[in-house]
């Protein structure tokens, strides 16, 4: 069972949530992930952040995953990341908060 918008796509299976995120992850994809979190985040059990086609991360989309990473509110959050994704987001210290995988 998966579920795709226009921009952002996701999986939701037995309970985890995974967020395919796009090459240039951006504030333009704020609106498309605040409906994800809305309307799934609650019902998960633990969400997955796949970042695997990433290459480039604005401030705003740093932003975007402290969101997630705030309503999740305790569940498992994983960000699984390329390696050029990986630096923006151990350069914002997000790895002080979230496990990130290096793929």
């Amino acid at each position: 069972m998966g579920a795709n918008n226009q921009l952002l796509r996701y999986e939701f299976e037995q309970g985890r949530l995974k967020i395919i995120l796009p090459k240039k992850f951006n504030f333009q994809y704020y609106g498309e992930l605040q409906e994800i979190i809305r309307n799934e985040v609650r019902s998960c059990t633990e969400c997955m952040v796949d970042l695997q086609e990433t290459v480039f991360l604005d401030s705003s989309a740093i932003g975007i995953l402290l969101i997630l990473h705030q309503e999740c509110n305790g569940k498992p959050l994983v960000l699984v990341a390329s390696s050029e994704a990986s630096k923006y987001l151990f350069s914002a210290g997000l790895d002080k908060m979230l496990k990130i995988e290096v793929s």
